[in-house]
């Protein structure tokens, strides 16, 4: 009995961090895209859109994670994978934009290294879980890793970006470089699971 309460407490501890964390990624979204109409900066609407859909991501996965209709959760995969492969094309757009607007961001040497050191904590957990998730046969589970693992390439290229900036580099081409090569990473990764959410038999 106290097992089961145990991992009651866990479930419902677990379901109520991802609600904080959809609700903050939803205004956080939200508040990008009105700064970039308000203050003309129209990358900021594309970054914002971005962030909007691993909101939409997150918000699928916890209306339907519990649910046993598999068609259902099958149908879901499916529509993760098409938001998380539309998030890599606006990424890779945003990042593009570096090759020709002067950007430049200003980061403290401690909080680079603050940033690098969460980033390579999240890449690794993202890879331990898309390992752990691809032995299920949950797609829904499948695809929600697989959208955290992205989340973790957006955040290796703000590393890069970071680092670069403590050190006074101009590094705007090879921030592009790098923001364009995980955005085709992100959208490949989004279409592998396209694939494997659609020929999957339920």
């Amino acid at each position: 009995m106290n097992r089961l309460n145990s991992f009651e407490f866990k479930l419902k501890q677990g379901k109520a961090t991802m609600w904080a964390s959809m609700v903050y990624a939803f205004a956080w979204s939200i508040c990008k895209i009105l700064f970039g109409v308000f203050s003309g900066a129209y990358f900021f609407c594309v970054s914002g859109a971005s962030n909007l859909l691993f909101a939409f991501v997150k918000k699928l996965y916890l209306h339907n994670f519990e649910k046993d209709d598999k068609t259902e959760k099958q149908g879901k995969s499916v529509t993760i994978s098409i938001l998380m492969m539309i998030s890599g094309v606006l990424f890779t757009i945003y990042m593009a934009r570096l090759f020709f607007v002067d950007d430049i961001q200003q980061y403290g040497l401690i909080m680079s290294i603050t940033i690098a050191t969460a980033s390579f904590v999240e890449f690794g957990l993202s890879i331990f879980y898309v390992v752990k998730a691809s032995k299920t046969t949950d797609l829904l589970l499948q695809s929600f890793r697989g959208c955290n693992l992205i989340s973790s390439c957006y955040a290796i290229v703000l590393t890069q970006t970071a680092l670069l900036s403590a050190t006074n580099t101009q590094a705007n081409d090879y921030n592009a470089i790098t923001g364009i090569m995980f955005g085709l990473i992100s959208i490949g990764i989004s279409i592998i699971y396209l694939i494997n959410s659609c020929k999957k038999k339920i």
